[in-house]
């Protein structure tokens, strides 16, 4: 465990250092299980820190808690899959700038950086769960009686604008954060720039939203004229 922890610690403080340490490494479960140990630690802290929240606001219901123990359960499987997926779009664009050291070696960062995404995660859900209990946020009337009235109670809860202002920081630090994660690793196992390391990342991300605004866009436009029809 002091191993384990000491490595995160790496990873987080000094990525280029941590890299150089995993650099031989060739084993898919050895990265796999590194992430996902962190997952079942964030999915065991969300558990329990939604539990006592919601014991503290006397709102605790059996069917709430096995809401939040499915919740984790599909986390902690979604675990195994993520990395793969997230390094197969990501790997497009390092072909694209010419990394030539193959999959396995855009996986390694990946996968390793969300590691720290998952750190971030723990982090917000000690903090929201803090603020929640020393700024609580108003009861909220039944979203299926009436939306607009449910949405503008939530904007006009200056507790709960903290809140969300609170977890919104912290999720762009996390993003800013396993970025950097990313482009050391890919520069140094995909043996290209900085600069090119970034690109690669961003640039399938951009095509793919530039896609689903394109579809959403389309589907809208299509929607009314169906309609008419």
């Amino acid at each position: 465990m002091m191993r384990y922890l000491s490595n995160i610690k790496k990873l987080y403080f000094h990525p280029g250092k941590f890299f150089a340490s995993v650099e031989k490494d060739k084993d898919y479960s050895k990265i796999m299980f590194f992430y996902v140990k962190m997952i079942i630690l964030s999915s065991v802290l969300t558990l329990l820190s939604s539990a006592i929240i919601l014991t503290i606001k006397k709102s605790f219901t059996a069917q709430g808690f096995i809401s939040l123990i499915f919740n984790s359960i599909v986390s902690i499987g979604l675990a195994f899959l993520v990395p793969f997926v997230m390094a197969g779009i990501i790997h497009l664009g390092v072909l694209i700038f010419r990394g030539k050291q193959g999959y396995y070696n855009t996986y390694k960062p990946i996968a390793y950086s969300l590691v720290v995404v998952a750190i971030y995660s723990i982090i917000s859900t000690i903090v929201t769960s803090i603020l929640s209990v020393i700024y609580p946020a108003n009861q909220l009337p039944p979203m299926t009686a009436d939306p607009a009235v449910y949405f503008q109670t939530l904007l006009q809860d200056k507790n709960f604008i903290l809140l969300l202002a609170v977890a919104f920081t912290i999720l762009i630090v996390s993003f800013i954060h396993s970025l950097i994660v990313q482009i050391v690793g890919i520069s140094k196992f995909q043996k290209i720039s900085k600069l090119k390391a970034f690109l690669s990342i961003i640039l399938i991300s951009i095509i793919l939203i530039m896609l689903v605004i394109l579809i959403m866009s389309l589907l809208i436009s299509f929607i009314p004229s169906a309609a008419i029809s």
